[in-house]
């Protein structure tokens, strides 16, 4: 597994730097589904594995097709009972665009407990959003332990090369 590769010894909790970032459905602010991904950074150049993953949706499909079959009671008793199942696939209420943050978090919030691994270097592609919701959180994430921001230098290269062929 990752974490036990990247973890510098079994029984104690270790800080590393990981490679954080998101993937949608369809491009724009309108995806219904994202994916927030954690990698570790090999620091030998032995390349990246992945740590852990978030699904992140603010849709679901079954409920959205049960909303139309049912009368709005017949909808609401459905809908509670499949909300307790785990069924629905709807776990973000919000924009499209917090979807990242939210999944970001919710990697970052369980890593001691369940990989033994604290993030302590975010490596990111410059989306502050997603670091942010991090780096700031409250309560703080890792206490005694902040995240340090670093950047990659491909995403900054790619930004200021885009900004400069505009001009």
């Amino acid at each position: 597994m990752a974490a036990n590769h990247a973890r510098q010894e079994e029984e104690t909790t270790s800080d590393v730097t990981v490679s954080c970032d998101g993937t949608w459905q369809k491009r724009g602010f309108s995806s219904k589904n994202c994916i927030a991904t954690v990698l570790t950074v090999d620091p030998n150049g032995a390349g990246c594995r992945v740590v852990d993953t978030e699904v992140m949706s603010n849709y679901c499909n079954i409920c959205s097709t049960m909303k139309h079959k049912l009368n709005e009671q017949e909808f609401k008793k459905w809908s509670e009972d499949n909300k307790s199942k785990g069924l629905c696939l709807k776990n973000h209420n919000g924009s499209a665009g917090a979807m990242e943050p939210a999944g970001m978090s919710k990697i970052f919030r369980r890593s001691v407990k369940l990989r033994k691994l604290r993030y302590t270097g975010y490596l990111g592609d410059g989306d502050s959003k997603s670091f942010n919701a991090v780096a700031t959180a409250d309560p703080p994430i890792y206490s005694n332990a902040p995240i340090d921001k670093l950047e990659c230098c491909g995403h900054i290269q790619k930004r200021i090369g885009k900004r400069l062929m505009e001009k």
